[in-house]
């Protein structure tokens, strides 16, 4: 692990970007939302809640699905801290 969380965000962020091209939603929700579980994971907490929001209103008009419900999930024990 080399702790390059930028180069890692924007990896995930070209994962993103080819999902979305491939119109994959589940896909692309997984991987804003492993941005987000990089931030946890870090124990950066404003970070994480600043991404899983970002996902949210980028997929709001998705179907619901499993990553969705994990996501807000994520987000609602950063609140509970």
């Amino acid at each position: 692990m080399t702790n390059n969380i930028d180069e890692a965000e924007r990896e995930y962020l070209t994962a993103f970007k080819s999902h979305e091209q491939a119109q994959y939603s589940q896909k692309k929700a997984q991987a804003l939302k492993k941005i987000g579980d990089m931030y946890t994971h870090l124990k950066q907490g404003e970070n994480r809640a600043v991404w899983y929001q970002k996902i949210l209103t980028k997929i709001n008009n998705q179907p619901a699905s499993l990553t969705l419900a994990r996501i807000e999930e994520s987000l609602g024990r950063h609140y509970e801290a």
